[in-house]
């Protein structure tokens, strides 16, 4: 497939390395989740809000680093192939995120909507 622009190695290198931060965050996110850590949201599964580390400034960190670490693809390697895997990721993250948030609101109804009064859904 052809490149959406010309990669240069100082592209390709700043890509990755935004790439590797994005996926170091949401490991680093998803750890710090520790017992509350799940995949999805289960109505009476909610468990515990977390709001300490990464989450006193993203509701999403885990999400925010995926996302940063397919954009980090998109730079390095600038081609339709990356670039639709990471519409598909933002498309995915943003449904999901509507969904855990419905779910949240109806399980721990006002500590969460304080939590969402107090940190950004994203950044």
């Amino acid at each position: 497939m052809p490149a959406l622009s010309p990669l240069s190695g100082h592209a390709a290198g700043r890509g990755l390395a935004i790439a590797g931060l994005g996926a170091r965050f949401a490991a680093h996110a998803q750890h710090y989740r520790g017992a509350s850590w799940r995949i999805g949201s289960a109505e009476g599964q909610s468990g515990a809000i977390v709001d300490t580390g990464p989450f006193r400034r993203s509701r999403n960190p885990v999400f925010v680093g995926q996302v940063a670490l397919f954009t980090g693809f998109v730079v390095a390697r600038p081609d339709i192939v990356q670039l639709a895997l990471a519409a598909a990721v933002v498309a995915a993250v943003w449904l999901q995120v509507r969904v855990e948030e419905t779910v949240l609101e109806r399980d721990l109804g006002e500590p969460y909507a304080a939590y969402r009064e107090r940190v950004r859904r994203w950044l």
